[in-house]
């Protein structure tokens, strides 16, 4: 029989207060980090099934409540990150294991958190109507608009899409070229004939995404031409998938819209049908394939701008800053523009919104200063290397109809003018209002350089060239998707909505 003398000191089996909250995320991190980035680099499973995998993983991060909002959040953090990484001149860096193994950190980081918290529930994410609309539902069709490349069946097949637009040669060689050296062309010794490789001067945020998922199809082992081709093929049509899906996703995560799930899920499918069948397809369909990529950032951007109730908000900070540096890194005016939307978030001017604690603020800065950093550095390797007379270059592209401009002009107007009139009165605060109806400006602004740009060509050269009508493409498709915004904002304000 025991006596009291028998039983152990209470402060011999009493746990520590605080010690194991502390510790054990920090060891999932760890242990999730090494998991994914090693299950990457070994190539032990198949490139789809390894695509797969990270993709649920992404997801089960609660970076935010709903499925819409985690999916916007994580595809330009992790593509930001992805270029980041190549700005480094190592060669035969992990790119594409640095964002697994980041992914993986994040994971064990919160499963182990949320598991000493009884709360694991958080890592599935919320998913309504609207959920459903702008990720599965637009992600189905726009994997059935572009079955051809995303599930070509041959390295035959694919040349034969290939063969289709000579631009399909500049930007395979720029992906594979990233893929043997692993570096940027631009940190590339000189050619074996003491010249310099071509497109070193070229926007590599793009790139260093596709890049990662071809590595991830084929691994890091030696390739064929042919199923580096297949490969190449199957990750641009499947970056196209993903860029309509974050179209949709920048509407259905817009604050506030999920009072009225019809509206939202009606915008949200609109903002992804323009990058699926709309004139945001054109980048496709003319090769140009960094371009919907871009915008798609863009449209992040605009997003995150309308619904940032705070500035200090690391999360959403991150994800502004992360979309900003991805258009910067894939073309440069739409990279100004999409910062331009940024110094929105200041507004309205006043002191609780930017109250925040001291890691947030610390956090929020020091990625600002890397965004700005990076986007700097790409800026400035463009302007050295481009003249001011390309702008007038002549190249080929597909031009959006004039009936789509006059409607994407009119509908900008209607948002802005919705803003200012009707847009805070029930339902929606002053500031979502004033910042909807900053995009709206920035987009005008944008509207307003296409049209000086087309005058002054056609008055010396009788035609728009190729830059201008590129401006007007990229203006046509992100003033329709604020359409789409204002259509899922207008929704949420209404009276019924409430």
């Amino acid at each position: 029989m025991s006596t009291p003398d028998s039983a152990p000191p209470a402060t011999e089996t009493a746990p520590r207060p605080g010690r194991h909250p502390r510790t054990t995320p920090v060891v999932g991190a760890a242990v999730g980090a090494a998991s994914l980035g090693l299950l990457s680099f070994s190539g032990i499973l198949p490139g789809p099934l390894l695509i797969a995998l990270l993709i649920a993983a992404a997801l089960a991060i609660p970076s935010a409540q709903r499925l819409a909002g985690r999916v916007l959040r994580m595809v330009p953090i992790l593509s930001a990150l992805a270029f980041l990484t190549w700005m480094v001149p190592v060669r035969q860096m992990p790119h594409g294991d640095f964002v697994a193994a980041a992914i993986g950190c994040a994971l064990g980081y919160w499963v182990t958190r949320l598991a000493s918290e009884h709360n694991l529930r958080r890592l599935w994410p919320r998913i309504d109507l609207v959920d459903l609309i702008a990720v599965p539902g637009v992600g189905a069709v726009a994997a059935i608009n572009l079955k051809h490349m995303v599930f070509a069946p041959t390295a035959s097949a694919a040349a034969d899409f290939f063969a289709l637009q000579w631009d399909n040669s500049s930007h395979s060689f720029i992906d594979v070229a990233m893929r043997h050296n692993g570096v940027l062309i631009r940190f590339l010794p000189l050619s074996p004939d003491g010249t310099k490789y071509s497109f070193t001067e070229y926007p590599a945020a793009y790139h260093a995404s596709a890049e990662a998922f071809m590595t991830y199809l084929l691994g890091h082992g030696t390739a064929t031409a042919s199923d580096e081709l297949l490969a190449f093929v199957r990750t641009t049509g499947f970056l196209g998938v993903v860029g309509a899906v974050v179209a949709a996703c920048a509407v259905a995560s817009l604050i506030g819209v999920h009072r009225n799930q019809l509206t939202a899920a009606i915008g949200a499918g609109m903002a992804g049908s323009v990058m699926i069948a709309g004139p945001g397809a054109l980048g496709l369909v003319d090769g140009h394939y960094n371009f919907p990529f871009t915008l798609s950032m863009v449209m992040v951007a605009m997003s995150t701008v309308i619904s940032m109730p705070r500035v200090w908000n690391p999360w959403r900070f991150s994800l502004l800053i992360a979309a900003v540096t991805c258009a910067a890194g894939s073309w440069l005016p739409m990279g100004v523009l999409a910062g331009v939307m940024a110094l929105g978030i200041a507004l309205p001017l006043e002191r609780r919104r930017w109250s925040g604690t001291t890691l947030g603020m610390r956090t929020c800065l020091a990625v600002g200063v890397l965004g700005a950093a990076v986007s700097a550095v790409q800026a400035l390797w463009v302007i050295q290397a481009v003249p001011a007379s390309m702008a007038d270059a002549v190249g080929g592209i597909s031009r959006v109809l004039a009936s789509q401009f006059t409607f994407a002009v009119v509908g900008v107007f209607a948002g802005v003018a919705w803003s200012i009139w009707r847009g805070g009165r029930r339902g929606l605060r002053f500031g979502v209002r004033m910042r909807h109806a900053v995009v709206g400006a920035a987009l005008l602004g944008l509207c307003g350089i296409y049209v000086g740009m087309a005058l002054n060509q056609w008055r010396e050269f009788g035609q728009v060239r190729y830059y201008a009508a590129k401006v007007q493409d990229g203006f046509v498709d992100l003033a329709l998707v604020y359409l789409a915004m204002t259509l899922a904002l207008v929704g949420a304000a209404w009276p019924a909505a409430e």
